[in-house]
């Protein structure tokens, strides 16, 4: 999961300061985290989920969306640049090196 190009919004910066997410301005274009992605189920689908008030705050659930459902989430604590867009892609490899060994040396 890599964090947005793009600056956040005053509802960006509001959700980031009442939740106490960590985004910071400086991680844009910054590699931020590796999931398992483990399911993709519409938003029709979403409302029979027990989501908390943050997870409905920060989510789209408009119709004809779909959600990743994802599990083993490993925070990445050095600053790695990856500028992609939304969905699923490809890392270059000496990307993924740089990733890899990042979370192998996580104390």
């Amino acid at each position: 999961i890599c964090a947005a190009q793009r600056k956040m919004d005053a509802v960006g910066i509001e959700l980031n300061r009442r939740y106490n997410l960590g985004v910071n301005t400086s991680t844009f274009g910054t590699a931020l985290c590796v999931v398992e992605v483990y399911d993709c189920i519409p938003s029709s689908e979403a409302s029979m989920m027990r989501f908390d008030e943050r997870e409905y705050e920060l989510g789209n659930y408009d119709p004809k969306r779909f959600g990743w459902l994802t599990r083993n989430v490993r925070k990445i604590n050095e600053r790695i640049m990856v500028i992609r867009r939304q969905g699923f892609w490809n890392l270059p490899p000496d990307v993924a090196e740089r990733i890899t060994a990042a979370l192998a040396n996580k104390v």
